[in-house]
């Protein structure tokens, strides 16, 4: 999906909205056995190793803490995480 954000987190977290091609299927049905190609997923990945293909925000926060996670450019304008 050219053009589409994403976000990032802690310890390497990335969510990005993607359009799911034929080879993403096989993983999205593992959880959700209607996936097919052209549906649009969120992939949540960590150091980019996939966490999972979620259907929409609420499972995106089963597998990540949503207020945690900000643009890509976000802590450098913010300076860095709060701690």
């Amino acid at each position: 999906m050219a053009g589409s954000g994403f976000l990032v987190g802690p310890d390497g977290v990335r969510v990005e909205p993607v359009e799911l091609q034929p080879v993403d299927v096989a993983y999205a049905r593992r959880r959700h056995r209607d996936a097919k190609p052209g549906d649009v997923f969120f992939l949540v990945t960590r150091h980019g190793r996939l966490l999972g293909y979620c259907r929409d925000i609420e499972e995106v926060a089963e597998l990540v803490d949503l207020r945690l996670l900000h643009g890509p450019d976000d802590a450098a304008e913010s300076g860095g995480a709060a701690g």
